[in-house]
């Protein structure tokens, strides 16, 4: 699976920690990320994805962040 992060922090003094703090926890997972501009590609194991994106959500979540997760999948059959 191929899948497209933004993560858009709000109210934040420092946006540039808050995503690079979010590259940290992605990087932990067997995925392969690359960084671009605007978003992050992540491309791995459906269950591994998956599995990064609910952790992304409540630990940002719990930290009482304000924020928003744009996220893309691409599935491609046979791959």
């Amino acid at each position: 699976m191929t899948c497209q992060i933004a993560y858009l922090p709000f109210g934040e003094n420092d946006t540039i920690k808050e995503v690079e703090d979010v590259l940290k926890l992605i990087t932990q997972y067997n995925v392969k990320p690359e960084v671009h501009e605007l978003s992050t590609t992540v491309t791995g194991g459906n269950d591994e994805i998956f599995k990064m994106l609910q952790e992304l959500y409540t630990y940002k979540s719990k930290e009482g962040k304000l924020f928003r997760l744009h996220v893309e999948m691409l599935h491609v059959p046979n791959n």
